[in-house]
């Protein structure tokens, strides 16, 4: 997705939304908590526990977003270790990714901003 991303509706509302614009109506919502990964290194899974307790009190961090969070924790730890030695490519690499597949709060704003609709049943669960 090329552009400027879609500020989260999450962060809209915190912030009062401020622009007053429309709320998108068919934004996916992932309901799920977010569960840290196991395979996260120890100094990754530090920057997991000091920052996922804010990011979900914000509505930002679901079960959706577990990995994509993961990674950042990663990038973050390396970054803290490596400072001055990394790499602008690598964030910029992963942001693209993460935008395509929908995988963080701002490509998912943009998604239901687009008009995809979400279907108000799912065709595979059991009747009966």
């Amino acid at each position: 997705m090329k552009g400027r991303h879609t500020k989260p509706t999450a962060l809209k509302v915190l912030q009062g939304n401020p622009g007053k614009g429309p709320l998108p109506k068919n934004e996916p919502k992932p309901t799920g908590r977010a569960v840290k990964p196991e395979w996260l290194a120890p100094d990754a899974a530090a920057v997991w526990d000091q920052y996922a307790p804010i990011v979900e009190k914000m509505g930002l961090l679901t079960d959706a977003d577990a990995e994509t969070f993961a990674r950042w924790c990663q990038l973050s730890a390396e970054f803290r270790r490596l400072q001055s030695k990394f790499p602008a490519a690598k964030m910029t690499r992963m942001d693209n990714l993460e935008s395509r597949f929908g995988l963080d709060p701002s490509s998912r704003a943009r998604l239901g901003a687009s008009g995809i609709q979400q279907p108000e049943s799912n065709p595979f669960q059991a009747t009966g």
